[in-house]
């Protein structure tokens, strides 16, 4: 890997699959250029890849597994490398200019629009453009026309019912466990979504 060879990296959130390599890349592979990304980014992230550290020692003590990429110590080194941004902040680096758009998707997910001797690329990650109990749709400049969009299409051919139907269907159900003087357990994937359920349950029960 000409690991040399790279400019900046950018991170998008705080997901694993998307952040869950980076301090190999910074600590182990030996990046040591711009590493931007915004401050709730900043916050959350070494909290998601310690806990990923620690769950991945536990299944290596329960059956064969590879060693983790990196150590406890590694995370803590390479956030201490970020640059923080704020939404619709410029960054210059060298002859990049990078800057920052708000994405919706979880708190401090960004695009990042990266313009360079006169083109532009919009680097997407992920985005939600329906708004949520806490965090609004995300957001571009008007007539914003990069050279070339780089974006994630996990959902892009998905007919979603709609989202209020379901979360009052949760919620009715959730309601007739409580009065029945049952207890209710409700599995998140991901944070961002706790504070979303506790929001909706607060709203409608």
């Amino acid at each position: 890997h000409d690991i040399g060879k790279l400019d900046a990296v950018l991170l998008s959130h705080f997901h694993l699959d998307h952040a869950g390599s980076l301090p190999h890349l910074t600590e182990v592979l030996g990046y040591r250029g711009p590493l931007l990304m915004t401050h709730p980014t900043r916050a959350i992230t070494p909290i998601i890849l310690r806990d990923y550290l620690s769950s991945a020692r536990f299944r290596k003590k329960q059956q064969e597994a590879r060693e983790p990429l990196y150590s406890m110590a590694d995370i803590e080194r390479c956030f201490e490398r970020a640059r923080c941004m704020q939404l619709e902040e410029r960054v210059e680096i060298g002859s990049l200019a990078i800057t920052a758009y708000y994405a919706g998707h979880v708190l401090g997910a960004v695009m990042f629009l990266i313009e360079s001797a006169g083109l532009s690329a919009l680097y997407t990650g992920d985005f939600t453009m329906v708004p949520d109990h806490h965090l609004s749709a995300a957001r571009l400049p008007l007539g914003l026309q990069p050279d070339v969009m780089i974006t994630e299409t996990t959902c892009c051919t998905t007919v979603r019912s709609s989202k209020r139907t379901k979360e009052h269907e949760l919620c009715c159900k959730v309601q007739e466990t409580l009065e029945k003087g049952g207890k209710v357990l409700v599995p998140v994937l991901m944070m961002g979504r706790s504070q979303e359920l506790c929001m909706v349950f607060e709203a409608e029960i």
